[in-house]
């Protein structure tokens, strides 16, 4: 949803779904998903802070957790940037009525600032790097109301079971109490841990532009079980709700505002889509299956099944990957992102015979060719992440 400026606002998707546990928006770069956030955090956090009262604990609320992945990623100049600027000191003018212009990060706290002056009376929030989650484990948070995920969306690189160290640092900070998490994304992506973890990929890949939708993922008892499942529900009855983390996710409608980027990339950039990299393609309307098969592997990986399959045409070799849609037969050869005690699963291109050798040898940019641009994106994203594959 747009406002009238052309930017966009949380309102319908906070106003449909106010009981959600965690809100998911993602979208083309610069439609004002970062900006809307910060009006809401901030105004909740600022509001507090400039209550008239000498009780303490009376401000001891409504602080929020400015979250990023790795360490690098919360420098002091980075997190004076976010906040800072002209747009951001004019936000704090506002919402302060001009008491405060500004907002500076000091030891992983935020504070309001006139200047370079601080107001060490006027906390307002905290930031932390994801990487580091087991250091806050033991931290008295109970003021903290909202935890913003920026950039949850990576093209590249996440933690080794990322998903769960966000819960953990999500139940660190929440010990029972209702707070909200925002998860807010560019589509540069759709090989993303919480898609698969969170059991919404399938949902997630067919998902319209200007979708709003909920999700409720099961949580285990003190007994580790699951009273009603495993599976992520679309709905569930209201007696049952307590059993579940509801996630409200919204798949932002292109912006109204013109966007003037160019490139490769420049549909994703300048509408939303997801981002897709050119890759090989056998010519149109070539049938590999005419040539001869060599060998097959299948790759399975966060429950994503490709034939990569070794063909030769004269004396042209090449592997040709695409989607699987049936299951793993007995013998297959798998490589996979789950270790197991089979000798025909590993967790990478491990050649185990000297046919293996030779055929892995020649799996490279040059010589592989997928079934679209979707396929071949997806595929070389989850390879590097979960497999450490670099094609």
């Amino acid at each position: 949803m747009y406002n009238k400026e052309g930017y966009y606002t949380s309102k319908q998707i906070r106003s449909r779904h106010p009981d959600a546990n965690a809100y998911m928006i993602f979208g083309e770069r610069s439609n004002g998903k970062s900006y809307d956030n910060k009006e809401i955090v901030l105004k909740q956090a600022i509001d507090v802070q400039m209550i008239d009262t000498d009780d303490v604990l009376e401000k001891e609320k409504g602080r929020f957790v400015y979250l990023r992945r790795f360490e690098d990623e919360i420098r002091f100049n980075k997190i004076a940037k976010y906040y800072s600027g002209k747009v951001g000191r004019a936000r704090t003018m506002r919402l302060t009525d001009n008491e405060y212009d500004d907002i500076k990060p000091v030891r992983g706290e935020l504070y309001l600032s006139n200047g370079p002056d601080i107001d060490a009376h006027k906390k307002i929030g905290y930031y932390m790097c994801l990487e580091n989650e087991q250091d806050y484990a033991g931290a008295a948070l109970e003021d903290v109301d909202n935890i913003v995920f920026e950039e949850f969306i990576s093209r590249s690189r996440y933690l080794d079971r990322e998903p769960s160290k966000l819960m953990n640092l999500f139940s660190t900070i929440a010990r029972r109490r209702d707070i909200k998490l925002w998860l807010l994304g560019n589509t540069i992506s759709k090989v993303v841990p919480y898609f698969t973890d969170w059991g919404i990929y399938d949902f997630i890949k067919q998902m319209p532009q200007g979708t709003i939708k909920a999700f409720y993922i099961p949580i285990p008892d003190k007994k580790g079980q699951y009273p009603y499942g495993k599976e992520t529900q679309e709905r569930v009855h209201p007696k049952r709700r307590e059993h579940y983390f509801k996630l409200a996710v919204e798949y932002c409608a292109p912006s109204p505002l013109m966007n003037t980027l160019i490139g490769e990339h420049s549909d994703s950039l300048n509408s939303g889509t997801w981002q897709t990299d050119k890759q090989p393609k056998l010519e149109k309307g070539y049938n590999y299956k005419n040539d001869k098969l060599i060998y097959r592997i299948v790759f399975d990986v966060k429950e994503r099944k490709y034939l990569a399959e070794y063909r030769a045409t004269g004396k042209s070799r090449y592997w040709f990957i695409y989607p699987k849609k049936t299951e793993i037969k007995e013998k297959s050869r798998v490589i996979s992102d789950i270790v197991k005690r089979d000798i025909r699963f590993t967790t990478s291109l491990q050649a185990r015979t000297e046919k293996e050798r030779q055929l892995f040898s020649e799996f490279n940019t040059s010589n592989v060719f997928y079934a679209n641009d979707d396929i071949g994106t997806e595929f070389k994203q989850l390879a590097l992440n979960y497999l450490k594959l670099k094609l």
